[in-house]
């Protein structure tokens, strides 16, 4: 049996359902002047299972308040050394998934999914070639069982060949991203799910305006609108509108771009949990991250300085991908503006997270920008 999670256990202990459990939240969120609250039972399922390794604020304090512990018994302070981190990554490219799967548990859709999770909640700090191996065995795995398995398989599959692209990616690796991108589009179109085929084409468009396919991220992008509901919840709406802001800029198009960045804005602002296949929330400082990269690359310096900041802000000092690719935006914006000192300084902060995760998307954000 998989061994169930603190939040799970703090649960049973009250005899509670997942659905009480999220009235319940939407009850102390309003009593505590939180307003309306984006939680379902399907939110506390993904909580409960780890998907987001913490869920942002203020879910912690009030899961705590409900049922009457410390937010570090829910969420006990867990980290992973350097060394361990290396020794698991290198058994589960030897061995395949199950090497990431508690004892005793069985290799279901649910558990598959789990970890992709887990390999996505480290990407951002992890050097791609570490992660290529294990990665590309789970994929393996899963495509060897399509033929058995149904939908919810079909959109396991669509979920790792995708994190594979976003690997190759980062390696600048395009020849391989395209196909890997080509694969989890196929395999969310084989799973019946519309809405994962719409981020699995949506995420081909990042790749392709990066790497200066500005009309194919465009045409990539209207298939993702064709795809999708004509309401839909916050965090797709922001996201969708971050593509195609991505899209526009890429052929420098700034006032397209610009109104699409402004749907952003809105959409951020609204406070709710992300939803399948979206593992973390669109918060303003992706909305942030956003702005700045599309004015960097649309030469607009005096918007894209103070959103890089607010980016800056919102991601902490953890020496992350991201961030790198932040300073790099942020380096080339100052650069515009003739400060070279300060460019140096931040394109030298860049370079180095960037080595040390061994990113060479971020060196190619820099060699753009220089």
């Amino acid at each position: 049996m998989v061994e169930r999670s603190p939040l799970q256990r703090a649960r049973e202990r009250l005899g509670l359902t997942q659905e009480e459990v999220a009235d319940e939240l939407h009850r102390i969120g309003l009593e505590g002047g939180h307003g309306e609250l984006g939680v379902d039972a399907n939110a506390v399922s993904r909580h409960e299972r780890g998907v987001i390794a913490m869920p942002r604020a203020p879910y912690p304090a009030l899961y705590a308040e409900l049922y009457r512990v410390s937010v570090e018994t829910l969420w006990p302070a867990a980290r992973i050394e350097e060394m361990e981190r290396r020794r698991f990554l290198r058994a589960m490219a030897a061995t395949g998934m199950a090497a990431m799967l508690p004892p005793g548990s069985d290799m279901t859709t649910e558990a598959i999914t789990a970890v992709t999770g887990g390999f996505r909640r480290l990407e951002a700090g992890t050097p791609a070639t570490e992660l290529r191996g294990p990665v590309g065995a789970h994929l393996r795995f899963i495509a060897g069982r399509l033929e058995r398995g149904g939908a919810q398989l079909a959109a396991a599959a669509s979920e790792a060949a995708g994190f594979a692209a976003w690997l190759a990616f980062d390696q600048a690796d395009d020849q391989n991203a395209a196909r890997h991108y080509r694969r989890a589009i196929g395999y969310a179109e084989r799973s019946g799910s519309d809405v994962l085929a719409a981020y699995m084409l949506g995420s081909m468009s990042v790749w392709a305006a990066e790497v200066g396919n500005g009309r194919q991220a465009l045409d990539l992008i209207g298939r993702v609108r064709s795809r999708l509901p004509a309401v839909v919840p916050p965090t797709v709406r922001a996201w969708t509108a971050a593509v195609q802001a991505t899209a526009h800029a890429s052929v420098g198009d700034a006032d397209a771009a610009l109104a699409a960045l402004k749907q952003v804005e809105q959409a951020a602002a609204s406070a709710h949990e992300p939803l399948w296949p979206w593992l973390f929330p669109f918060d303003p400082a992706k909305h942030a991250a956003y702005l700045g990269a599309c004015a960097a690359r649309l030469r607009l310096p005096r918007t894209a300085v103070p959103a890089l900041h607010d980016a800056l802000a919102g991601l902490g000092p953890a020496p992350t991908k991201t961030r790198a690719l932040v300073l790099a935006d942020l380096a080339a914006s100052h650069r515009a503006m003739g400060d070279h000192e300060q460019a140096v300084s931040l394109t030298d902060e860049a370079r180095t997270i960037g080595k040390a995760c061994g990113s060479t998307r971020v060196a190619r954000r820099l060699q753009a920008a220089a």
